[in-house]
């Protein structure tokens, strides 16, 4: 089966968001938590791993930069947001893992989640008007 030139450009510039998410999140924290996996051709979540925040500030510019992910491919965004649920979360590990406790506290400090809610709240509003 032919690949269209179109599905082409699509699957670079899908690369190209998942090596820039991948960049921006491992300067964020202490491991990596994406990969790419060759036999599927997309980014996955690294479920073992146990990252902790290491530069918030860059973090919350990364996650709050909604004008590059919105020209993301869906699944660049959703990717994005697993590695964050992984933080708060602690993927496979223990939910009261300290690293899971210590990302909490750190990112519940900047006010990240309300920031979201309100990005996606004027967004969504946004939309919606037009």
């Amino acid at each position: 089966m032919r690949v269209s030139h179109h599905h082409q450009i699509v699957r670079l510039l899908y690369k190209r968001f998942f090596a820039c998410s991948q960049v921006l999140l491992d300067a964020c924290l202490t491991r990596s938590v994406l990969c790419w996996s060759s036999i599927r051709q997309e980014q996955q979540l690294l479920r073992d791993a146990r990252p902790v925040v290491r530069d918030v500030r860059l973090l919350t510019d990364v996650l709050l930069a909604w004008r590059v992910w919105e020209r993301a491919e869906p699944l660049v965004r959703h990717t994005l947001f697993l590695a964050l649920r992984h933080l708060v979360s602690g993927g496979d590990s223990s939910p009261e893992h300290p690293s899971v406790a210590y990302n909490i506290r750190l990112l519940h400090s900047v006010g990240i989640v309300e920031k979201l809610l309100l990005i996606y709240l004027v967004r969504n509003t946004s939309l919606c008007s037009c």
